[in-house]
């Protein structure tokens, strides 16, 4: 049961992690392209602009065209934030994807803790009904929060029993 939801952790964990690489490795692709996507976006923008300036100082100026290149920057500009707004998306997904992970290890451990205190406590009892013990100590007591009476009758040959202050 234990063991099971730690292996089932752990395999989550891996998936998640590999899908985690994958996502990064498409992040990494997806980010150099839009940021070239970006780059090349504004310098037509800039090349628009420019000739958008250049057709204002001219005295034959074609309003048509001036309306064709103002449409064309807000079209560009429009391009470019949708661009931000894709990369800031993907760098909090995969925020995200580390948080999960951090949470899965963080379980892994505690229930890997908790395993280990299980098992040595029936390693402990496995021993002192085979009569592998001789001595108890408060240690080995240690979570206990109610003795018996005889609890341990017929536990030989266990010769002393160390009860701690609390």
């Amino acid at each position: 049961c234990l063991v099971t939801k730690i292996g089932n952790l752990q395999e989550n964990v891996s998936n998640l992690t590999a899908s985690y690489n994958n996502l990064e490795e498409t992040y990494n692709a997806y980010v150099t392209e839009n940021e070239l996507k970006l780059e090349n976006l504004k310098t037509e923008l800039a090349s628009v602009k420019q000739s958008l300036a250049d057709l204002q100082t001219n005295s034959e100026v074609d309003k048509a065209k001036i309306a064709e290149l103002q449409t064309k920057i807000t079209n560009l500009e429009k391009s470019i934030d949708e661009k931000n707004v894709s990369i800031e998306q993907l760098n909090s997904t995969i925020e995200t994807q580390k948080a999960t992970i951090a949470e899965l290890n963080k379980t892994i451990t505690d229930l890997t803790n908790d395993l280990n205190s299980d098992l040595s406590q029936l390693t402990f009892y496995n021993n002192l009904m085979e009569g592998n013990v001789t001595e108890i100590t408060a240690e080995d007591l240690k979570g206990a929060t109610k003795i018996r009476p005889y609890a341990f009758y017929g536990c030989l040959p266990l010769t002393s029993v160390e009860i701690g202050d609390s």
